[in-house]
């Protein structure tokens, strides 16, 4: 009885002491991952190179005050979003079948970057918007298409999420904007976007 409460303290020292260390070892991992993640930049959203990826200048510079007759399709969503992510493929799809098409240009704009350029499409970039994902057609300069429409319904965004392709293709009216690019080109020489 008298070895085992000699031995005792001891053996309460040393679990104490283990619990510590790895306490300690715990707090580590968990700061070094913090500490990690913040200097890692998030991996960008990859796509075929047809797509531009665009920012507040460039938005403004190519596609609102584009002179020359060119033509943007433009998918608009914020790299926060699992259902801008989600959607991505199916602009992308897009892109590539119209890849060919002269003067007929598409573009990305994450506006979870770009905020200002949210206000200049007038989208709402909060967490809560329904608006997100949105896809615009622009020719010479103005905004022509709008998918979802602006202050469209739950309802509406919702629907606009769970298109495919084609239901997309049509309800951005592209056939048409493509046959709009190619008579520009019969018109004037092509210029480089």
């Amino acid at each position: 009885e008298i070895r085992a409460a000699l031995f005792l303290p001891r053996a309460l020292t040393s679990v104490d002491s283990c619990a510590v260390f790895l306490g300690a070892q715990r707090t580590l991992l968990v700061v070094l991952g913090t500490v990690i993640s913040i200097i890692t930049p998030q991996p960008r959203r990859e796509g075929p190179r047809s797509v531009v990826r665009l920012n507040r200048t460039s938005l403004r510079e190519r596609v609102v005050k584009a002179g020359a007759r060119q033509l943007w399709v433009l998918e608009v969503g914020a790299g926060w979003s699992a259902r801008c992510r989600q959607r991505a493929p199916v602009f992308y799809a897009l892109a590539a079948r119209y890849e060919q098409t002269p003067r007929m240009s598409f573009g990305a704009l994450d506006i979870g970057r770009e905020p200002e350029a949210a206000a200049m499409l007038g989208l709402d970039a909060s967490v809560r918007s329904h608006e997100l994902p949105s896809y615009f057609v622009f020719a010479d300069g103005r905004e022509i298409k709008r998918v979802p429409p602006r202050n469209a319904s739950k309802t509406q965004a919702e629907f606009v999420r769970k298109m495919r392709v084609d239901a997309l293709e049509r309800a951005l009216d592209l056939p048409a904007a493509a046959a709009l690019a190619r008579s520009w080109v019969k018109t004037q020489p092509v210029r480089n976007s």
